[in-house]
């Protein structure tokens, strides 16, 4: 049994005046067409993202009006890692493109035909997606997020990713994802460190427990010297995340500033030996090393100066242990 033997019957039905019988095979052929969408969209769905497992999702008829699996997507701090095979995104491709024939309105399916042309650096075509998805789901965010994204990361369009970014706050005005990329774009293109202290000031009156933020605003206020707000606000942030060894270091810079040096060297200690990010690491211990050397050379330690400074040179390469 196949959807278009069905769809032959509902019409023969349909003309004989059988309305029941038409009804059966209309019905029959939409959960056929249904399961077809559901197993591509499965199998898509495990290829951009290399899991052996499906996707748990219910594929149902009003889809089309339901925009909450959309809304959680998040388009770029997106945990899970996409497939290394590019032949994967290729059939990723030819699937999705099945079920748009099937079924063109469906919006998942350019979204995520979207992020595989991406990978495979087919940019006018994942750009022509990601606007087909915003003409589709015009009541929900992610289309102006992920072209936002999309003009920041790969076109380095400021004017065009904060377009977005404001159409897509005029639906949602706390949509979190959107001010992020918003601040990302003030940080990395127009340096616009008094836009971005609004902009995160503005997302933690939405979202008081945002860790990046708190980072952020700490970082801000170090370097206009209000040194109590600093590290009030990296003091809730490590005790919102103690793990996170990046904030011991910047509580450290912000220590040292203000004068205290011991506890600017135990931040930063701690930072030293907790810290385990794979090929960042040496970096940073080789800048946090230096620091610490500093410290050590204002409060007149010739001996402990110099000593850091050798070890930061050691983790840049350039001694060896």
């Amino acid at each position: 049994m196949n959807d278009t033997h069905e769809n032959s019957k509902a019409i023969v039905h349909i003309g004989s005046k059988d309305i029941v019988r038409a009804s059966i095979s209309i019905d029959i052929t939409k959960k056929l067409l249904y399961g077809r969408i559901e197993t591509l969209f499965n199998e898509a769905y495990r290829l951009l993202y290399d899991e052996l497992s499906t996707v748990n999702i219910n594929i149902h008829f009003d889809i089309v009006n339901n925009p909450s699996f959309l809304e959680k997507l998040d388009v770029f701090f997106d945990n899970r890692s996409y497939a290394t095979d590019e032949i994967n995104y290729h059939q990723a491709i030819n699937h999705l493109s099945e079920i748009i024939n099937l079924n063109p309105f469906f919006e998942y399916s350019y979204y995520f035909r979207g992020i595989a042309y991406e990978n495979i650096g087919k940019w006018d075509l994942a750009l022509e997606d990601y606007s087909t998805l915003i003409k589709l789901s015009n009541k929900t965010t992610l289309g102006y997020r992920k072209r936002a994204y999309f003009y920041f990361i790969h076109i380095g369009d400021a004017k065009k990713a904060l377009e977005d970014c404001a159409e897509g706050l005029k639906i949602n005005e706390q949509d979190e994802q959107c001010l992020e990329i918003m601040i990302l774009i003030n940080e990395c293109i127009l340096n616009d460190l008094e836009k971005e202290f609004e902009l995160v000031n503005k997302l933690l009156e939405i979202n008081p427990n945002h860790l990046d933020c708190l980072r952020r605003r700490a970082f801000y206020y170090y370097k206009r010297k209000e040194f109590s707000n600093a590290i009030s606000n990296v003091d809730i942030a490590i005790k919102l995340n103690p793990n996170n060894v990046g904030l011991y270091s910047l509580k450290g810079r912000i220590c040292a500033a203000k004068f205290d040096y011991q506890i600017a060297i135990q931040n930063f200690t701690y930072a030293i030996n907790n810290w385990n990010k794979g090929i960042e690491k040496s970096y940073v211990i080789s800048n946090v090393y230096m620091e610490i050397s500093d410290i050590y050379s204002k409060i007149g330690n010739k001996a402990e100066a110099l000593k850091n400074q050798i070890l930061s040179q050691k983790w840049k390469g350039y001694l060896p242990f």
